[in-house]
């Protein structure tokens, strides 16, 4: 699963096929990240169920090898992957951030400065910004203290449901972008720049063009728009493939969660 914030919630983006199989993908918009995740249960349960008819073909003589290869790749389909910080600090900026910027050279500013705790939980803007300030010596964009009320869902959720943090990781779509195209991509929001990563979605074997061309018809855009959704799809494909962190000695949140970007594994795309 891969999963966007976007003006009317999240835009998720799913398949119920394995790893290699799009012909299934979906995108839609909920209102809450736990109803998401809610929807990722019921498929989980699912898949539970299918395991016990596995169990009674195994019994009629099917070998141990194929159930294994068809359990990795289910596993793949529980993956979900989220454009939006996990895991938060007290008292300083986040490392992550800053490795990000150096692979992407050129577009370093569509990575923005996770503020601190206290700056998300702050009542207003002024106080958040003030509050980061002191903790880090850098004020709040604006940009980052909209995205507060969605930074601090995720974090709640994580507090009520500890163990999502096994499930849901973090990653940043213009990052896979870069690693997966080897370039510099033209800006999203223009024509050639939506266009690309189209083109690199659909030879990945993902129908992005029509998936996108449906979303735009179904939501105006005070919902969602198009780079919402191929941000979604892009993370969806990763969590279909090989991935790695980007951080290896991850700095650790107030929570004992480890702060990192997962991102496609360096050695398949050099």
């Amino acid at each position: 699963m891969g999963v966007d914030g976007c003006r009317g919630g999240w835009l998720i983006a799913k398949t119920e096929g394995d790893r290699d199989d799009f012909s299934t993908v979906s995108l839609s918009v909920v209102p809450t990240l736990a109803q998401a995740l809610k929807e990722k249960a019921l498929k989980e349960k699912a898949l539970e169920k299918r395991g016990f008819k596995e169990k009674a073909l195994k019994k009629k003589g099917l070998k141990r090898e194929a159930l294994n290869k068809k359990a990795v790749r289910e596993k793949a389909t529980q993956f979900v992957l989220i454009d939006m910080p996990k895991g938060l600090l007290s008292d300083k900026a986040r490392k992550v951030e800053g490795l990000a910027r150096q692979l992407l050279k050129g577009q370093a500013s569509t990575v923005f400065n996770v503020p601190v705790v206290d700056a998300v939980f702050a009542g207003d803007y002024q106080d958040a910004s003030a509050i980061n300030y002191r903790m880090t010596g850098k004020k709040l964009s604006k940009q980052a203290w909209h995205l507060c009320p969605k930074i601090r869902e995720l974090d709640e959720l994580l507090a009520e449901e500890s163990s999502l943090s096994d499930e849901i990781f973090e990653s940043h779509p213009e990052l896979v972008f870069r690693l997966m195209a080897g370039v510099q991509m033209p800006k999203k929001k223009l024509a050639e720049g939506l266009a690309a990563r189209l083109a690199l979605l659909e030879r990945a074997g993902m129908p992005a063009t029509q998936l996108v061309n449906d979303l735009v018809d179904q939501y105006p855009r005070s919902v969602c728009f198009a780079d919402d959704a191929v941000d979604a799809l892009v993370l969806l494909l990763l969590a279909h493939s090989h991935s790695e962190d980007l951080d290896q000695e991850a700095e650790i949140d107030r929570r004992g969660t480890p702060i990192n970007l997962k991102i496609p594994l360096r050695r398949s795309v050099e």
